[in-house]
């Protein structure tokens, strides 16, 4: 289960495609200063090469099913040392992502093919991507691209995105001043990406973030251009952070010969009006066209990030919803406040928590057919 910490506002997530109306690109730049220099030539599809490798690990049966390795922030996944043109030869996906054995039966899309909105399921598609992404940089002319470790001077602001994610760092050493050199980082974004907010200066450094714009069908992804003067030099970090999910198994698809399962509907008790006595706790049975409604939500679903991240106070709505297929009694305990989320347990072994959208909150109302008295809180 992933852990949470509550807040009473929604903390901003990061988000690629999520960027707001006011996210534009950088206007020219100044007459001064010569035209950019991408980094490199390689090619930015993000997709990575047939056969693709799977990210889920065989296991025995009965065995608990790991979501995948936890942490928001690894170190950068390609060599420290990587030269300038090494990028349109990207690192060999990690060991973890190639299972010693047969690959886990798994629920579409898996590996290395990206879902209709561009999610990635593996770590070595979201590599591939950031490092595509970091080749998209413009640094001003006579930038040198630098290969040794990174300096104090531009490490200082490092942000994360709530998510699994692969990295790439990158860095320069450029001519002239902090200044000038952030103003040819803001007016020239990276092909595809729109500017967000800075970092303000954390003790000489100032990080640029950029995003995919609104809609756009790509990964979660923040890459962040930091800039800071280093004596009568000025430091380039380019980190691109890009975010996979796990993927989810095959026994949480429910599949469409079941003909009924049962429920059990917990309306608010938190967060209520004054005077409101939460109504009580029910059972249902689910058949037909509610049944059907609740299946073809879940299915439509994505195994969620393990990672922790803050989430508004929990008003303690939530549903448990059991079926019974191919052998295997599974409930989907879905949490309909704070994060919201979805944890499935199969014959009781947990398997990867499912994400939750607006259209699973909606389906699970309208199949559970909870009234305005159930629940004085919704819309």
């Amino acid at each position: 289960m992933k852990t949470r910490w509550y807040a009473s506002v929604l903390a901003v997530a990061l988000l690629s495609g999520c960027a707001s109306a006011s996210q534009v690109a950088g206007t020219q730049p100044p007459a001064s200063l010569a035209a950019p220099t991408a980094i490199s030539s390689v090619n930015p599809v993000a997709t990575a090469p047939m056969p693709p490798p799977r990210t889920a690990l065989p296991r025995s049966p009965g065995a608990p099913l790991s979501p995948g390795p936890a942490g928001g922030l690894p170190a950068s996944d390609a060599p420290a040392s990587m030269a300038a043109g090494s990028l349109a030869s990207p690192p060999p996906p990690p060991t973890d992502a190639v299972p010693s054995g047969p690959p886990t039966q798994l629920g579409p899309p898996g590996g290395d093919q990206p879902g209709p909105d561009g999610q990635l399921y593996s770590r070595h598609a979201a590599q591939l991507r950031a490092d595509a992404d970091v080749a998209l940089v413009h640094v001003p002319p006579g930038s040198v691209r630098q290969d040794g470790a990174l300096p104090t001077a531009v490490t200082l602001s490092s942000e994360g995105i709530g998510a699994e994610t692969a990295q790439q760092n990158v860095w320069w050493t450029a001519p002239g001043t902090a200044a000038t050199v952030a103003a040819f980082v803001r007016s020239h974004p990276p092909a595809g990406f729109v500017a967000g907010g800075n970092s303000g200066t954390n003790d000489g450094e100032t990080t640029y973030d950029f995003s995919y714009p609104q809609g756009a069908k790509a990964p979660q992804t923040l890459l962040g251009i930091s800039v800071a003067q280093d004596g009568d030099h000025v430091d380039v970090r380019a980190q691109a952070q890009v975010a996979y999910l796990p993927t989810r198994t095959a026994v949480e698809t429910i599949p469409a010969s079941v003909t009924s399962a049962t429920a059990v509907y917990q309306p608010p008790n938190q967060m209520l009006p004054a005077n409101a006595t939460p109504a009580p706790r029910r059972n249902v049975t689910l058949t037909g066209g509610d049944l059907r409604l609740i299946t073809t939500a879940f299915n439509a679903l994505d195994a969620e990030s393990p990672v922790m991240h803050s989430c508004p106070a929990p008003d303690g709505e939530e549903a448990f919803v059991t079926a019974t297929y191919g052998g295997h009694r599974v409930t989907f305990h879905v949490e309909l406040n704070g994060c919201g989320g979805i944890e499935v347990a199969s014959d009781g072994v947990p398997q990867p928590e499912l994400g939750l959208s607006e259209g699973v909150y909606s389906a699970v109302h309208s199949a559970l057919h909870v009234t305005k008295a159930e629940n004085p809180l919704s819309p």
